[in-house]
């Protein structure tokens, strides 16, 4: 196996920097100098739209649910969870809630050869579907995950799109040209409890009878794949994303300032999401607890400082209302999406996710990689709440602070294994 310094000086000739934070799999770097590849794949074939469902094994929720993908010729540009639930109860008036919203503290994680690649949390699954989709889009997705007015309780169909995993698999080529198995999704479900809301302190019922993965994309000719397989068999294909860390930290009621620091990250910091969320609603267990509440911080006196610790207003040059960060410094040219819109039944839905982004694209860069600009944080990154006044939830509630920080990053994937590392 290479050295660290072996491999930097590799890494450098095939003009790719190298940092700290690495992982390898199976991959003898000295044994095999690379070329690496960087492209969003699209086949020069001609083939036409695909989709396919496989079944997962005994799914429920409360678990851990695994699929393994089989090697199948299509290029894969959309995950979508297809839930078939019975009817809700437990509670009265019993609700599921947005599918969103069930996804457990593991997460979603896609996996090559049985090593993460990508993890979402739950907030990141929530807030890159308001953030990061037109309101076109966000309306077609309301419509098929329950995210409504007036919610289903119903047995029936229930989706989950998993785009955040798409920012590496939709980056792979064609499934075909690897083998069965190679690649993996997990799911992590919360217990029917936490997913069931009503209007009695019920304990909410649920369960699901069939869980599908739908691999939705475009056929791949055997010609392309080979062409694949063969750069997995010797170089490797080159992967650029924007990797999510996740940090839950809580605040009490009636608090006048937070300082979160994340000196657990060192890379090229394209954004940051900040979920404010009461703690009941995430932890609720019966009927009327079960919620998805925002907090919402609209005074003049209510700011946020986002910088290093050396320079705690580095990103902004002051503290600046948390309002003028959540709704005017990020236009659509930097987010598809806003954390407030016209939701599909014509409701004012506001779900006060704050968006804080270093670069100019962030919806952009996060789909296909690229870099619009970047805070480079070592072990410093931190932001600091201060509120002039706390009114209403926020004086009475505890409450979580979710944070996401995006850092530039690369995969590696060979037919042996995949290498991955932060991205300069």
């Amino acid at each position: 196996m290479a050295t660290q310094v072996e491999t930097q000086t590799q890494l450098q000739k095939a003009g790719v920097s190298q940092v700290n934070h690495t992982q390898l799999s199976g991959i003898d770097l000295e044994s095999s100098p690379a070329t690496f590849f960087h492209q969003k794949i699209r086949s020069d074939t001609g083939q036409h739209k695909y989709s396919n469902s496989i079944s997962f094994s005994a799914p429920a929720l409360g678990q851990d649910n695994r699929i393994y993908l089989p090697s199948i010729g299509v290029m894969p540009e959309q995950l979508v969870l297809e839930f078939s639930m019975g009817a809700s109860g437990g509670a009265t008036a019993p609700k599921y809630m947005p599918t969103y919203f069930w996804i457990g503290n593991n997460g979603l994680r896609l996996l090559y050869k049985n090593t993460v690649v990508y993890h979402a949390s739950q907030a990141e699954v929530e807030a890159d579907f308001y953030l990061n989709n037109d309101y076109r889009e966000l309306h077609r997705k309301q419509a098929i995950s329950n995210d409504l007015e007036t919610r289903d309780g119903a047995a029936g169909l229930y989706y989950l799109d998993l785009q955040p995993l798409m920012k590496v698999f939709s980056h792979i080529g064609s499934l075909n040209s690897y083998d069965a198995n190679a690649w993996s999704v997990e799911v992590d479900l919360k217990p029917a409890a936490k997913i069931i809301s009503g209007t009695s302190d019920g304990v909410g019922t649920g369960s699901i009878s069939n869980l599908n993965l739908l691999i939705i994309g475009h056929q791949a000719s055997a010609e392309f794949a080979m062409n694949i397989r063969n750069k997995l068999n010797s170089s490797g294909l080159m992967v650029q994303f924007l990797q999510s860390n996740f940090q839950r930290d809580e605040y009490g009621a009636a608090a006048t300032s937070k300082t979160v620091t994340l000196n657990q990250l060192e890379g090229n910091v394209s954004g940051m999401l900040i979920l404010h969320r009461v703690k009941a609603g995430i932890d609720g267990a019966v009927g009327t607890a079960v919620a998805d509440d925002y907090q919402s911080f609209n005074g003049a006196s209510d700011t946020i400082e986002v910088g290093r610790s050396s320079n705690p207003v580095e990103l902004y040059g002051r503290a600046v209302p948390e309002k003028q960060v959540r709704l005017v410094l990020n236009g659509n040219r930097t987010f598809a999406g806003l954390p407030r819109y016209l939701g599909l039944d014509g409701d004012d839905v506001s779900k006060n996710i704050v968006p804080i982004s270093m670069a100019d694209k962030h919806s952009e860069d996060s789909k296909n990689g690229q870099s619009s600009g970047h805070m480079y944080v070592k072990n410093d990154l931190q932001f600091t709440y201060r509120w002039g006044a706390t009114t209403g939830d926020a004086a009475t509630t505890a409450n979580y602070v979710d944070t996401c920080v995006f850092i530039h990053r690369y995969l590696i994937l060979r037919s042996d294994g995949v290498f991955s590392n932060n991205s300069y």
